[in-house]
């Protein structure tokens, strides 16, 4: 998808394609934004790639920008740890990830726990958060589920094992 904000008084945009393809944008008034969406060839690689966009305005002028746009078809790749692979049931336990690429967002999950969104923690160089056992959880083996979604939608995952006694 390709969002793109302009002055109040641009009435249609085009993009051109790297590879070939224009589109009309149409405009979304409620956002203020102008947007297409469209799929890029298979063999695209990932990466950053330039798009030109022709602008033109209610007095028939014409302008021209490049913008850029992001090709990620892979998820991202995570590794996740726990600080304490036992804890009692009721207590919380230090959770951190490491992604490849840039997560938009990354989420541990429980059975029945509330999800936990981990966010950056410069100091250990990861993405931290905390969860907590649920206080009514039997003893027993128990799986944290870790999910990591990029600016594509394309989720990675892994699951660690906490053990509740």
């Amino acid at each position: 998808m390709l969002r793109v904000k302009a002055d109040a008084s641009i009435v249609s945009v085009i993009a051109l394609f790297p590879f070939g393809l224009t589109k009309s944008l149409r405009y979304l008034k409620g956002e203020d934004t102008w947007q297409t969406r469209f799929l890029a060839p298979v063999d695209m690689a990932d990466g950053v790639y330039s798009v030109r966009l022709v602008l033109r305005d209610r007095n028939g002028g014409v302008y021209r920008e490049s913008k850029t746009f992001v090709i990620a078809s892979h998820p991202p790749v995570l590794r996740a740890r726990l600080e304490r692979s036992r804890v009692h049931a009721g207590e919380t336990v230090r959770i951190s990830a490491q992604v490849s690429g840039t997560a938009r967002t990354i989420t541990a999950r429980m059975y029945g726990a509330l999800p936990v969104a981990l966010h950056w923690n410069g100091a250990v160089r990861a993405n931290t958060g905390e969860i907590a056992a649920p206080a009514n959880l039997p003893p027993g083996r128990y799986t944290v589920h870790v999910t990591a979604e990029d600016i594509a939608h394309n989720i990675g995952t892994e699951e660690v094992a906490l053990e509740i006694w």
